[in-house]
């Protein structure tokens, strides 16, 4: 880990997912688009620890959602602020290209659109069709813009995730000096040095995070209001995930203890069956002394686990784990 990155624990962390999922750690406050990233997250490994951690997430987002609805925060994205800085400098008949078909693109063509001016936009993209506020631009497939017709256009706006090679950009910057291009994207896609030559404005996603900082900015009301849901929230959320991670780890930890009694009990039952013993009297025993190893076992992982201070939720759990669900 280098000095850009952090950690954070127990229910600090789950402040901050939710502060992440709510938009208050972005350039663009109540930013929507994070929520999706949140609950779209990859969590790494499998069983039921990550199920507990991938529902945790989803549950940050529809927080988020609330938050936002509960404020009534305008939508707003670096899309629409790209947008936004595109009409600013653009005027009629000015031709655009959108590079890419996600929701940063289709949020800087819902601001265009809406504008009402009379701009002619076209979006580089490998998708078959266009809908909701690209619907009726012209689509450029990827295959098909080497052999195009139509080249250099006044902006460019791009937020794709696949890197534009050499014989790309000739074709997009031919014949005409851009007045603004903006890269959206993270890793970049288009080149800076070759894109900064042919054009009078270039901005990056960090560049347009900067501008969203100084332009937007939450009140005290909304800061609080923010604030207070989360640190409720995350105080519930942080004792349901831990009761159910603890309550996973003891049930993990009981699997093994009876796999290993079992192995136990089975070689003692052999031992005495080689030496003669009665079998009638092999199996009895063996099946007594296996229940109670196995009662016993449990008793002590339920007892630490209470002792640990969680509540009947964990007990509940168990319960169901035991007795409602697989009694085997």
């Amino acid at each position: 880990l280098g000095p850009d990155h952090y950690i954070r624990m127990g229910r600090d962390a789950v402040a901050h997912i939710l502060r992440l999922a709510a938009g208050l750690e972005s350039a663009v406050p109540f930013e929507d688009q994070i929520a999706k990233q949140v609950s779209e997250a990859e969590v790494s490994g499998e069983g039921r620890c990550s199920s507990i951690l991938r529902g945790m997430l989803i549950s940050a987002a529809d927080l988020a959602r609330r938050i936002r609805s509960l404020i009534g925060a305008p939508y707003r994205s670096l899309g629409t602020l790209a947008g936004e800085l595109a009409l600013d400098r653009l005027g009629d008949g000015s031709r655009v290209l959108l590079i890419g078909s996600g929701t940063m693109v289709r949020d800087v063509g819902s601001v265009l659109r809406s504008s009402g001016r009379n701009l002619r936009i076209y979006v580089l993209t490998d998708r078959k069709a266009l809908d909701g506020p690209l619907s009726d631009a012209s689509r450029l497939p990827y295959e098909e813009i080497c052999r195009s017709e139509v080249q250099g256009f006044e902006a460019v706006i791009s937020a794709t995730r696949r890197s534009l090679n050499s014989e790309y950009l000739e074709k997009i910057f031919a014949g005409r000096h851009s007045q603004l291009v903006i890269d959206l994207s993270f890793p970049r896609s288009l080149d800076p040095l070759y894109v900064s030559e042919r054009c009078e404005e270039y901005l990056d996603v960090d560049t347009l995070g900067m501008i969203a900082e100084k332009k937007y900015s939450l009140t005290e009301e909304e800061l609080i209001t923010a604030n207070s849901i989360i640190n409720a929230s995350a105080e519930v959320i942080y004792r349901h995930v831990a009761s159910e991670v603890l309550a996973e780890e003891v049930v993990r930890e009981i699997r093994l203890n009876a796999g290993r009694i079992v192995e136990e009990e089975a070689r003692n039952a052999l031992n005495y069956l080689d030496s003669g013993v009665d079998p009638v009297f092999v199996v009895r025993k063996s099946l007594e002394r296996l229940v109670n190893r196995m009662l016993h076992a449990t008793c002590e992982s339920t007892r630490s686990m209470a002792e640990g201070g969680v509540d009947e939720r964990l007990l509940m759990f168990l319960r169901d784990a035991f007795v409602g669900g697989d009694s085997r």
